[in-house]
């Protein structure tokens, strides 16, 4: 697994179609491909804005991925350099669906092109069910668009 994650890290641009098909490719068993699915969403991280092609392919799995890739995926958005209009809808379902720290601090890169989250992340802030990193971090994601100028 090692020689191929070097193999698609140095083929950068090349092997880029290749990770893209890997991301939705099935698998014989789920694990499995969640474990394909997180090696990949790691080298497209480091890969970074080259990467920002497979944009699609990592919101999907924001949106219908298992829980732990989904944040993998969430937190890949912004590293990839994936524009707003694509990551910030799908990284505010997630949120919705489940507010947790990893999503919130990628829609937090966003700054004021996630604006229009500002009353979702004031309801997450002000919710006592939630564990107090959770709530700080909705603070924390409203204080970067505030610096941004929203």
């Amino acid at each position: 697994m090692e020689t191929a994650r070097a193999e698609l890290l140095a083929g950068g641009e090349q092997r880029l179609t290749e990770m893209r098909q890997l991301l939705s490719a099935p698998a014989s068993e789920k694990w499995e491909q969640d474990a394909v699915q997180l090696r990949v969403l790691e080298i497209l991280q480091e890969l970074g804005p080259a990467a920002q092609s497979a944009g699609p392919e990592v919101a999907a799995l924001v949106a219908d991925g298992m829980p732990h890739v989904a944040s993998v995926a969430a937190q890949t958005l912004p590293a990839i350099g994936a524009p707003a209009g694509l990551a910030v809808p799908v990284i505010t379902r997630s949120i919705q669906r489940e507010p947790t720290v990893v999503p919130l601090r990628a829609l937090a890169e966003y700054h004021e092109e996630a604006g229009e989250t500002v009353s979702l992340l004031m309801e997450i802030m002000n919710r006592h069910d939630l564990d107090v990193e959770t709530r700080w971090n909705a603070v924390r994601t409203i204080g970067k668009m505030r610096e941004a100028g929203v």
